[in-house]
């Protein structure tokens, strides 16, 4: 397709042409290592970095969602979490789902999982949390919590009913924080619909290398 063929081109002709601005600020007495941390961070690609609506007040709310997400990662080990996440057998009681649902939103299958998770949560919800309030924006991300749970035992009930799709309700479950930090996406682009957020394109298919590229948050 004519579109994939055109993505393919800039991205290969995009670095060239970065590079050539940064020769160019260099040779015009810029400093190069600051011009080239402009235009190529070293960071993975398809991350949303930061967004330039601004934090007007310090997100206490969003900071200890980050670092409680991140203790629980590594000081609680493997099989005392999966007991958590994953329900005894036979124990489909509401409020061991509910709990269970809680649960699973803290913790998450791998480092690189964690990590993009985090810093989604810390780009939108580090503006959003001053914009409607501290209790207001914890309430709304485990509602949120709840609700993506929700849905996703609805959606799995749905394929289970199908004889050919094989599926065993009782050994699926949601793991991380991706169905709260969701809902944090939809409040940001309600509120923050104005707002501008800067995504990491790869540089030269590098897995660490990228190029900042601003695009409306909605």
């Amino acid at each position: 397709d004519w579109w994939f063929e055109a993505t393919v081109f800039i991205i290969i002709l995009g670095p060239f042409v970065i590079a050539a601005r940064i020769v160019y600020a260099w040779v015009h007495g810029e400093s190069l290592v600051r011009t080239a941390f402009r235009y190529i961070r070293p960071l993975p690609d398809e991350l949303v970095l930061h967004s330039d609506a601004g934090v007007k007040a310090f997100p206490w709310v969003t900071v200890y969602l980050i670092l409680l997400n991140t203790v629980i990662f590594f000081t609680i080990p493997e099989k005392p979490a999966l007991r958590w996440v994953f329900p005894p057998v036979g124990d489909y009681s509401f409020p061991h789902m509910l709990a269970s649902a809680l649960t699973s939103a803290f913790l998450h299958a791998d480092a690189g999982h964690l990590t993009a998770n985090m810093l989604f949560l810390w780009a939108f919800g580090s503006v959003l949390e001053p914009r409607i309030g501290g209790r207001r924006y914890l309430s709304a991300y485990f509602v949120c919590t709840l609700a993506s749970v929700t849905l996703f035992a609805a959606l799995m009930n749905l394929q289970s009913a199908s004889p050919a799709s094989g599926l065993d309700i009782g050994k699926t479950h949601t793991l991380g924080a991706s169905g709260a930090i969701s809902g944090v996406l939809g409040l940001f682009a309600v509120r923050c619909f104005f707002a501008r957020v800067t995504v990491g394109l790869p540089f030269l298919f590098g897995p660490f290398l990228t190029i900042p590229l601003k695009l409306q948050g909605l």
